[in-house]
């Protein structure tokens, strides 16, 4: 696992310059490390050049390479923010990270943690015969399985008749999600829930609501 010991604000301060200015990109270039499109070395390399301005945007390599690894590219910064935002809105929106973490589009240490424990609970469930790796790092088969488990959610949901109307990977409709997901934890009246996620108890009663499966007491 690669080590988590840069951040922007210590990067800024070794360089110096204006770390408001430049910590947006600093930002994106790390959780690109984090995601395995560039090495620790090229990625330190790169943060000492935003640092003191010779570079201003994201090299081309960091499209190409992304899109070897996902499948679709970038092709802008704020391409990078919309990705890393809707990998935290399936983490949060599975419970795997709290309903009040803010969705700011950079992969944290804490977005790591969460990553972990979902490849781990994954592998320790029979609904998928491919393992992922337990690296807390985001690859393309944990992203393809939360996506994946995430649409499967959402299949059954418009089965019973719950239709969304909205893009909820989008940041900008995540208040609409967690009420709607709030509105289906009280209709079907269920005990103890993590309020506005798909915990397990949320998941485990839309499955009986489903299937007509009666709660076991």
């Amino acid at each position: 696992t690669p080590p988590r010991d840069v951040t922007p604000s210590d990067w800024v301060e070794i360089k110096g310059g204006d770390l408001e200015e430049v910590k947006p990109l600093m930002e994106l270039v790390i959780s690109l490390y984090w995601v395995g499109v560039w090495s620790r070395e090229e990625m330190l390399g790169l943060l000492g050049s935003v640092g003191n301005g010779t570079v201003t945007s994201l090299p081309e390599a960091a499209h190409s390479r992304f899109a070897i690894k996902y499948g679709f590219y970038l092709k802008t910064e704020e391409g990078a923010v919309m990705f890393t935002s809707e990998v935290q809105l399936l983490l949060r929106y599975l419970n795997y990270c709290s309903v009040f973490l803010e969705v700011d589009g950079v992969l944290s240490p804490l977005t790591s943690r969460a990553l972990l424990t979902f490849q781990r609970d994954q592998n320790n469930g029979e609904d998928y015969v491919e393992k992922l790796p337990e690296t807390g790092i985001l690859c393309k088969s944990t992203y393809n399985r939360l996506k994946d488990v995430f649409r499967t959610i959402i299949r059954d949901l418009k089965q019973l008749g719950y239709q969304l109307g909205f893009n909820p990977l989008l940041a900008q409709n995540v208040d609409k999600m967690t009420q709607l997901i709030s509105r289906i934890q009280e209709n079907f009246k269920i005990g103890l829930y993590v309020k506005g996620s798909f915990c397990e108890k949320t998941r485990s009663a839309i499955y009986r609501n489903l299937y007509d499966i009666p709660e076991l007491v």
